[in-house]
C-alpha cells in the first residue's frame, strides 16, 4: 500500500513557564516554596496513506399513483440491485438498509387570488429505499457503480473511502506528534539555556481518525464510470509539559 509521512510542524506553541507553589508547613520550617519550572508544547503527527476501501450510497426512488403501486415498484427495483451486488461478490454484511421512506406527493400550482382556498390534493406517492455498501476492492468501485445503476438504482447519494484498519497508521501518527512537541521542547530550553528533565504530563487529541474522502462519479451510456481514491490523512496532536 502506497503511503507518504508527514511530520506535522503544525502552530508551534511553546511555553516557558514558572509555576510557584506554596508548601504547608513543617517541622523544621514554617514556610517553603518549590518552583517549578516548565515548558508546554503543542506537537501535530500527519500520516497520509492511500485507502484500501470505499462506501456507496446507493439508492432506488419510484413514483406511482397509489402508494401500493410506488412501493411495489420501488421492492423489485431494489431487489434487483441487492441481487445484482451479492453476483458482484459483495457480503450481505457489507449491504446495509440506511433509507426506507414512503411520502404522498401534492398538486403543484398557484391558486388564482379569488379562488376559494383549497387543501392540497393528492396526485401520486413516492417511494424511496436506500442503501449503504462497502466495496473492499478499490478496483471494483466503478463497476460497482455502473451495475446498480444498470440493475435499477437511479440514486448515487456518495462515495468516500477509508482504511479497513486504520490502527496502525494512527500508532505512525501518534508518534510523530510525540516526537514533534518533543524537538519543540528541546529546540526552546536550549534558546533558553536550560536542560529538559522530564514529562511531567501529555493530553492527545484527534484520536487519529482518517479524514474520508468525499468523491463524485461520472459516466455516460457504454462508459465505465471512474473513481479517483487518492489518499486519506491520519492527523494527533499532543499538548506535552515538559520540566526543566
Amino acid at each position: 500500500m502506497a503511503r507518504k509521512l508527514v511530520a506535522g510542524v503544525g502552530v508551534v506553541a511553546v511555553l516557558l513557564v514558572v509555576v510557584v507553589a506554596a508548601r504547608g508547613p513543617t517541622v523544621a520550617a514554617a514556610d517553603e516554596t518549590r518552583v517549578d519550572r516548565l515548558i508546554q508544547v503543542t506537537g501535530t503527527g500527519r500520516v497520509d496513506v492511500a485507502p484500501d476501501m470505499a462506501t456507496v450510497q446507493v439508492a432506488v426512488e419510484t413514483t406511482g399513483e397509489t402508494a401500493k403501486a410506488a412501493q411495489e415498484q420501488n421492492a423489485r427495483s431494489m431487489r434487483e440491485v441487492i441481487d445484482t451486488l451479492k453476483k458482484l461478490g459483495i457480503a450481505e454484511k457489507d449491504i446495509r438498509t440506511t433509507q426506507l421512506s414512503l411520502y404522498p406527493l401534492y398538486e403543484s400550482r398557484e391558486p388564482k387570488p379569488d379562488e376559494e382556498q383549497k387543501p392540497p390534493r393528492v396526485v401520486g406517492f413516492r417511494a424511496e429505499n436506500g442503501v449503504q455498501v462497502t466495496v473492499r476492492k478499490l478496483d471494483d468501485v466503478g463497476k460497482v457503480v455502473d451495475a446498480v445503476v444498470a440493475s435499477g438504482a437511479n440514486r448515487i447519494q456518495g462515495i468516500s473511502f477509508g482504511l479497513s484498519d486504520p490502527k496502525p497508521w494512527q500508532d505512525k501518527a501518534l508518534q510523530e506528534a510525540v516526537a514533534d512537541a518533543r524537538r519543540q521542547a528541546e529546540l526552546a530550553a536550549r534558546a533558553a539555556g536550560v536542560q529538559i528533565k522530564g514529562v511531567r504530563n501529555i493530553s492527545v487529541y484527534g484520536g487519529g481518525v482518517p479524514i474520508v474522502r468525499q468523491a463524485a462519479f461520472a459516466g455516460g451510456p457504454g462508459a465505465a464510470t471512474p473513481v479517483m481514491p487518492g489518499e486519506l490523512t491520519i492527523q494527533v496532536s499532543v499538548n506535552m509539559t515538559l520540566e526543566f
